[in-house]
């Protein structure tokens, strides 16, 4: 398992900057709002995401119908508690946004790794 969960980390260091690069490329050279840029960015960061772990991280078949809808549902959980997460340290408990960073980068990676092994690959999983 830990082998499996360095391969998704990998996955996500490689995510995350196509997702900055895409939403730098909309923002300065198309000229589009930060918050719509956003959009474009973290849909192609995803799929990056789902088709490099689909590959490497579970090496699971199965059909695209049925595993990327599970695949979207997972990531956009973690989006949710990485704000979930930020809104608690920041907003209510008043301390330094990178407190709130460090948690979500400590606690989010795993949580979505573990769904994405039981539910998302599931039986197929092989790592």
């Amino acid at each position: 398992m830990r082998a499996a969960f360095l391969r998704f980390a990998a996955i996500g260091v490689l995510a995350t900057l196509v997702h900055v690069v895409v939403f730098t490329l909309c923002v300065e050279l198309i000229a589009i709002p930060p918050v719509a840029a956003s959009i474009p960015a973290f849909c192609l960061a995803l799929l990056v995401s789902y088709f490099a772990n689909r590959r490497w991280t579970f090496r699971g078949p199965g059909f695209h119908h049925l595993l990327l809808p599970k695949f979207a549902a997972v990531q956009i959980t973690g989006l949710g508690l990485n704000a979930g997460i930020t809104y608690l340290v920041v907003n209510l408990l008043h301390l330094w946004y990178g407190i709130a960073l460090a948690i979500c980068v400590a606690v989010v990676p795993l949580i979505t790794f573990l769904l994405h092994r039981s539910w998302t690959f599931g039986a197929q999983v092989k790592s």
